[in-house]
């Protein structure tokens, strides 16, 4: 009895990953994708139509730190602030997330009275950006907000406030975190590259940054091959090929480590 439920089991299991492998029977989902998607286009269109020179004044405040740049947000809009960070980073910008939860048990100290705080919620009445926003208060450290809420207790307290418009969310309840995450994201990537056009951040600044960078660019004589658009980048091969010889020298001591194994477990067979 048991060996065959066992089988009923597995035959089951099997039949439902065949289904996995067939086109969705319904193209409800389809028009769903394509309504969520139009959602948050508009989200974006509003967004845009509404930029005004709170922009020019944030990243006035964003320009002008002599130290990091601070992205923080709570729930969805952390995750959003983690990603914003990275980009900030990458594109010349000093940043780091900072989590408003431990900031409030001993990560305010991460912050200094040189950085600026870019603060994410669509509410702006997260509990648990009180005690960064108070600091930031306290210490006179310049605040920045992206909110919908414009009288909300981050908007009230901010230097500068970046408003999202009231555009709906893409979820059928209006209840999670869609069109307005996605403006929140956009207005992040708006402000990094605004700040790096600012800057005259070029493409060598951004592979000095990132090692990733360089692998898209190839050797041709003494300089690097974009392969992105085919420019000359003039400068000192040797960091690369530097990096390339180490890569080598890693992929032929794994390959040797290998071989030796698949010998070892040979000779045990035989």
């Amino acid at each position: 009895m048991g060996n065959r439920v066992i089988a009923v089991s597995a035959h089951e299991a099997l039949t439902g990953l065949g289904r996995l492998g067939e086109a969705p029977p319904l193209p409800q989902d389809i028009t769903v994708g394509r309504r969520v998607i139009r959602a948050e286009i508009e989200g974006l269109e509003q967004l845009a139509q509404t930029l005004d020179g709170s922009f020019g004044l944030a990243l006035d405040i964003c320009a002008a730190v002599r130290g990091r740049l601070i992205v923080t947000g709570m729930g969805k809009s952390g995750h959003i602030a983690r990603k914003i960070a990275a980009t900030l980073a990458s594109t010349g910008t000093p940043a780091l997330f900072v989590h408003p939860a431990e900031a409030s048990h001993g990560d305010l100290g991460m912050i200094s009275f040189n950085d600026a705080i870019l603060a994410l919620s669509n509410s702006g009445e997260s509990a648990e950006l009180t005690d960064i926003v108070a600091y930031s208060r306290r210490f006179k450290i310049p605040l920045v907000a992206i909110t919908g809420g414009t009288e909300s207790i981050l908007a009230e307290a901010a230097d500068v406030v970046l408003l999202l418009p009231r555009a709906g969310e893409a979820c059928s309840m209006g209840l999670a975190p869609t069109t307005s995450t996605t403006m929140m994201m956009a207005l992040g990537d708006a402000l990094a590259i605004a700040l790096l056009e600012r800057k005259g951040f070029s493409s060598a600044d951004f592979r000095a940054a990132t090692i990733a960078g360089r692998r898209h660019h190839a050797f041709r004589g003494g300089g690097a091959v974009d392969l992105a658009n085919g420019a000359d980048v003039r400068g000192d091969p040797r960091d690369d090929r530097q990096e390339l010889w180490m890569r080598r020298r890693v992929r032929d001591g794994w390959r040797a480590r290998r071989g030796h194994h698949r010998r070892r477990s040979s000779a045990s067979h035989g």
